[in-house]
């Protein structure tokens, strides 16, 4: 006979994951890192995103969204200092994100139905094939390929920055 548990053991993992690890590491960062350094960090991080915004961008038939998407790394990659800095925010130039997921939904792809997974936690299909998608289309994850520690440490970064934002909620 199968038994069905409310929470199941991937959920379970995941907010065991989360308790363990993640939210003390996020609690620290917040903690050693004053809150400029912090959004310098995730500006960098969100620069660095930007070519597969770009490529999401085209893919969904938003050329205007493509432009901006170019002249907010071109601009915060130049007088930003990599990204650190977001001066294309007060030129009026917003981010915006686009992804492989919101693109096949724009295409007419239905999420499909609710799943939990380790590490990644809730998605629906779409989204972890676009997730998968927009790794393979990262550039990032070609110049970090054969520097395993620098890939770790990015992507480390990218989710402690990520889970360090939600903190409060």
């Amino acid at each position: 006979i199968l038994k069905f548990s409310p929470r199941p053991s991937h959920c379970s993992f995941n907010m065991a994951l989360d308790k363990v690890i993640l939210r003390p590491v996020a609690i620290g960062y917040r903690a050693v890192l004053p809150a400029p350094a912090r959004e310098s960090a995730t500006n960098f991080l969100d620069n660095l995103e930007s070519p597969v915004i770009l490529l999401n961008d085209l893919l969904q038939g938003k050329p205007g969204r493509a432009g901006k998407t170019i002249a907010r790394f071109g601009i915060n990659t130049v007088i930003g200092f990599f990204g650190f800095f977001d001066p294309a925010e007060s030129m009026g130039m917003e981010r915006h994100d686009e992804d492989f997921a919101q693109t096949m939904g724009a295409w007419g792809v239905s999420p499909g139905p609710y799943l939990v997974l380790p590490f990644l936690g809730p998605l629906p299909p779409r989204d972890t094939l676009g997730f998968a998608v927009d790794i393979f289309t990262d550039p990032v994850t070609y110049l970090l390929w054969d520097h395993r520690t620098a890939g770790i440490a990015y992507y480390g970064l990218d989710v402690v920055d990520q889970r360090h934002q939600v903190i409060d909620e």
